[in-house]
């Protein structure tokens, strides 16, 4: 068995996985959950936009018979030739999504913009802030420093900042 990386059209990545587990093939599709700022958008995100994992048994199956696939632009290749991908390096990002979740990297809900928060690490660290936006679903944020006198954004990891405990 062998994974392909495959690259859709704009936001067909889930519409290319449904047809092709349809037609018996097993893929891996790295969602996220993100807070969209219009309620109806979709509240789940591919993690790499546009791409998505297919594992085939090259002797059943072979990429061109994944290019006719509706959405699916191209089987990622280096010229003519697919490129396959390692199966650690599945279980690789499977992991890393894994870490990121439960470090709360990915959690839409994790801070709110006004939220009180201390870089606890990086050139930064020990400094209160005000937590201001995400930048990236990766965990990249920006938070307002108090410096002489004035806020002053600045970009951080998610996991380089902690809410500030509030005393009752």
């Amino acid at each position: 068995m062998i994974w392909y990386t495959l690259y859709t059209k704009p936001l067909k990545e889930m519409q290319v996985e449904s047809l092709l587990q349809a037609r018996g093939v097993a893929t891996y599709l790295p969602l996220i959950r993100v807070r969209p700022t219009n309620p109806r958008a979709r509240k789940v995100r591919a993690f790499f936009p546009r791409y998505l994992f297919a594992q085939v048994d090259p002797a059943r199956t072979g990429p061109g018979d994944l290019n006719w696939t509706p959405g699916l632009v191209r089987v990622v290749g280096f010229g003519s030739e697919p490129a396959a991908m390692p199966d650690a390096a599945i279980r690789r990002i499977q992991a890393r999504l894994a870490e990121l979740e439960a470090a709360g990297w990915l959690d839409p809900n994790g801070f709110r913009p006004g939220d009180r928060v201390r870089v606890v690490e990086g050139p930064f660290a020990d400094l209160d802030a005000v937590f201001d936006r995400r930048l990236s679903p990766t965990g990249r944020c920006r938070v307002l420093l108090s410096f002489l006198g004035q806020q002053v954004g600045c970009e951080v990891e998610a996991g380089q900042i902690q809410p500030v405990k509030r005393h009752t």
